[in-house]
This record gives structure tokens, sequence and C-alpha cells, in this order.
């Protein structure tokens, strides 16, 4: 198992047969790895099962050039939002954003018409990559959408889209030093706009995920060789 997920939620609640069956099906894996200490936790405390932490598969692809280079997509000059979660507080601090930023906003994932906000529904994969790849500041919900910020290099604050989920988020930010980035409100980015305003240290940042690209495809070797 590589870079499973639980959802980011440790309060899973399984009745003893369930546990029973979970567990017997966990104890034909060879290895097991998951993404986040949310995953360590359950398994360890539910399962007595001794997992190993690796990054999301997402990080061990060198270079995304290959989809890159079948979008005409130019998001220069613009804050692009990658947002799940849309209502009017959230609204206002994209607005207030854009401001600071003195950036144009691109929502072009977004399903619904906001007013005051340019509104094109739906792209390519590869155009949605494009975005975050030429984009001056991404501002996004998606777990994703932080990882490809961080492989691009770009500059972006995230927030979760439920209350619950942060702890991914939160733990693929310490480990790479980027706490700052990580907020949990409108109010708390409204509030600190100046501490996300700041450049990200990519050489700092790099140095931390080169040490768990090399654990990460160390457990795969071992498993897969």
């Amino acid at each position: 198992s590589y870079a499973a997920c639980m959802g980011g939620d440790r309060n899973f609640k399984f009745n003893e047969d369930e546990s029973k069956t979970i567990c017997s099906l966990l104890e034909r894996f060879n290895g097991i790895s998951v993404r986040d200490t949310t995953g360590l936790a359950i398994l360890k405390n539910k399962f007595n099962i001794s997992a190993v932490q690796v990054l999301d598969p997402t990080f061990l692809i060198d270079s995304y050039d290959s989809l890159l280079k079948d979008s005409s997509v130019d998001a220069k000059g613009s804050m692009f939002c990658f947002k799940f979660i849309i209502n009017d507080d959230w609204v206002k601090v994209i607005k207030h954003m854009s401001k600071e930023l003195t950036l144009n906003v691109r929502m072009d994932t977004c399903l619904i018409p906001i007013d005051g906000l340019p509104f094109k529904p739906i792209c390519s994969v590869q155009d949605w990559l494009s975005l975050i790849k030429t984009s001056d500041f991404v501002f996004t919900d998606s777990f994703h959408g932080m990882v490809f910020c961080i492989l691009f290099k770009k500059q972006f604050i995230v927030t979760p889209s439920y209350k619950g989920g942060e702890e991914r988020y939160m733990d693929l930010a310490l480990k790479l030093g980027l706490v700052d980035r990580v907020y949990t409100s409108p109010k708390e980015i409204i509030n600190n706009t100046n501490r996300w305003k700041k450049k990200i240290n990519y050489v700092d940042v790099y140095k931390r995920l080169e040490i768990l690209r090399a654990e990460s495809k160390d457990f795969l070797l071992k498993y897969l060789v």
C-alpha cells in the first residue's frame, strides 16, 4: 500500500466485526504506507499496525511538462482561485487578496457565477495545471492544489474545505516549513495579510522535500524490487 489516505479524520468508528474484518485484510499486506499522520494514528490505535508515512505520489514525478505542453493557458498577472467551498465570506476574502496582491482573479474551475468575479466553468486537467503554473498566486482549499503549488514553486495559501480536514494540510506544511501558508477561516486570512504576502523560500522547502522524496522512494523499492 502506497500513501493510502483515510479522509483526514481520526474519528473512525467501527463495530467489533468490522474491526476484525479490516484487521485481517490489513495483515495480508507486506508493507503499508500512508500519506499523513492521521492514517498512522488510525492504523496504530485501531488495528495495532505500525505503518510508514510517505509523500503523496504526485510528488514523485519529476516533471509534468508533458501535460503542460498541451495547454495554451497563461494566467500571468493573476491570482488563481481553485476552491470547492464558495460563500459570501470567501468571496470577500478573494476580493481582499486580489486587491492586496494587485492581481486579477482567475476562477476557471468555478461552477457558479459570482457577482464581481469572472466566471468560466470547467477546464481540462492540462489547463488546470497551467493555471497553477503560470499564475502569480494561488488560493485553494484543495490538498492537491497545494501539492502542485509546491511542485511549481508558486506563492500560495490553502484553507481546508471542511472542518476537521485540516490535519493533512498542516501535516505537509509542518514537514516542509510552510505553516504560514495554512489558514482555517476567512477572518484568519484577512487578519494575517502581511504574513501570507511574504515570499516562500523554496530553497529551504526543497531541501526538506528531497529528503522526504528519498525516503518515499526507498519504501517503494523495498517492496517492489
